[in-house]
């Protein structure tokens, strides 16, 4: 086991693992790696509830290809890239998690990666607070994604959201948006001082 370990400045990932290897990280610091913070993917799991991944070079908290990461109330901030991550049949629970001020999108599913985000919170991200593409699908009951440069909550390309009771604020285009194909089901939820529209669905 490795929780509470602290891992920065290495050339490459933080911690990670594959091939249905195992890390348990709870409350673990991954902090200005080459690439990602905590990564796994084929079949790999990691467990970091708590754990802090920042300043990485790349993504924060990513799996794919049928990996799991469960890593509730963790922070991932500050990121070259995205926040929390998956696709490719990844998952990822991060129930109460945050995910501030990365480079890409806060918390992001494509391709069939699924996460489960209830009450999470994603902010100040250069693009998308919360966003699914290509198949991916997101849990975010209860969220806030607000002061996001793009969209609050986004989804695209046939991906798929569930927000209910969430709240999008003060973000650069929209509150909540669908596009070619993408779903929301958004009961209850909060829109408020949004740039572009509060909820927008197109094609």
């Amino acid at each position: 086991r490795s929780d509470s370990v602290t891992v920065t400045n290495s050339g490459g990932w933080g911690i990670d693992t594959n091939w249905g290897g195992s890390i348990y990280a709870n409350g673990a610091v991954s902090n200005n790696n080459g690439i990602d913070g905590i990564f796994t993917d084929y079949g790999g799991s990691i467990f970091a509830s708590g754990a802090t991944a920042r300043y990485n070079g790349d993504n924060g908290i990513i799996t794919s290809y049928g990996g799991y990461i469960y890593a509730n109330n963790a922070t991932a901030s500050n990121n070259g890239g995205n926040g929390i991550v998956t696709s490719y049949g990844g998952t990822i629970n991060v129930q109460g998690a945050t995910a501030s001020s990365n480079g890409e999108n806060g918390i992001a599913a494509a391709y069939g990666g699924s996460i489960n985000a209830d009450g999470a919170t994603a902010l100040n991200n250069t693009i998308n607070g919360i966003t699914t593409q290509q198949g991916g699908s997101i849990n975010a009951d209860g969220a806030t994604a607000s002061n996001n440069g793009a969209n609050g909550i986004f989804s695209n390309i046939g991906g798929s959201i569930y927000a209910q009771g969430a709240t999008a604020s003060n973000n650069g285009a929209y509150g909540i948006r669908t596009v070619f194909g993408g779903s929301i089901l958004a009961f209850a939820a909060i829109t408020n001082n949004n740039t572009g529209g509060g909820v927008a669905t197109y094609f």
